[in-house]
């Protein structure tokens, strides 16, 4: 045991001097490296005198007294620092996140809801014979509204009926088609930003979100237009009424089968239900 003891203390003794000598150097070299990359990290970032420096270099100053004429948004607000993400966007400036707002609209209490402008319906022989004018009727609306509206408060419905609904109603109109989807016509077709509806009947606020979207976004006044003005037009502008909204009914961007059956329906229920109007400019008015 003693003999063992013995050749193995020239090893333990190796062991503990390198363990010694290791120690010594992390002991003395990691400040000192610790202390040299700390002093070259505080060139690298600038103190508060470097900003009072290059604030009061003759280039700042120039830049900072620049005339407000130059900028389009005027003195006083070309002082204010400009709401920008961490990428440095600019969020006021951006048209892709104004058209989902309510900024550039002129009327924030009143929304265009298009009602039902699909094939299905327009492509029907009556219904073009008796309202040959209706696609530039409700294109012209729906471009006066985009002048004047922001994008979130133009709503297109679009129909797209529950199986038992289409079951009953072809039971009692064989036919009369009903869509197969929610394409709307070439001349009612939707923007980015305005928001489409799809509803299961002929009540636009039946079973659909479209009442709370309207209430999130202030709206008071409707301007209803679309096909067909005895049915689905007319259940829609009846439900708005119900739900406290102000109506318009736009008399030119209104169709049906027949203008009997579009006059009829303005007759019994104008003054009644909703207010019909003729021109875009009593549309959009404040009365």
């Amino acid at each position: 045991m003693s003999t063992m003891t013995a050749l193995q203390m020239p090893l333990a003794v190796a062991l503990a001097t390198s363990a010694v000598w290791s120690l010594y150097l992390l002991t003395t070299t990691t400040p000192k490296k610790a202390k040299k990359d700390d002093a070259e990290r505080r060139k690298k970032t600038p103190t508060r005198d470097d900003f009072e420096e290059a604030s009061s270099s003759p280039r700042a100053s120039s830049t900072r007294s620049s005339p407000a004429s130059d900028d389009p948004r005027g003195e006083e607000e070309s002082l204010t620092p400009r709401r920008r993400d961490r990428r440095g966007h600019n969020h006021r400036d951006n048209p892709l996140v104004r058209m989902h707002s309510l900024s550039t609209s002129a009327m924030q209490h009143v929304a265009v809801l298009v009602v039902d402008c699909q094939p299905v319906y327009w492509r029907q022989e009556a219904v073009q014979k008796a309202n040959p004018s209706l696609p530039e009727a409700v294109a012209s609306l729906l471009g006066r509204a985009r002048s004047m509206l922001s994008p979130p408060q133009i709503v297109h419905v679009r129909a797209n009926y529950t199986f038992r609904f289409a079951r009953n109603f072809k039971s009692l109109n064989p036919e009369k088609p009903l869509p197969s989807d929610i394409t709307a016509c070439s001349w009612a077709e939707s923007q980015v930003g305005e928001q489409v509806v799809v509803k299961s009947s002929f009540d636009s606020f039946h079973d659909t979100n479209l009442e709370n979207y309207l209430r999130r976004l202030g709206v008071e006044e409707l301007v209803v237009c679309g096909l067909l003005t005895s049915c689905c037009v007319l259940f829609s502008a009846q439900s708005a009424f119900a739900s406290g909204f102000r109506v318009k009914l736009y008399d030119a961007a209104c169709a049906d089968r027949s203008k009997e059956r579009h006059q009829q329906t303005l007759d019994n229920y104008g003054s009644y239900c909703f207010q019909v109007v003729s021109s875009l400019d009593d549309c959009f008015n404040n009365e």
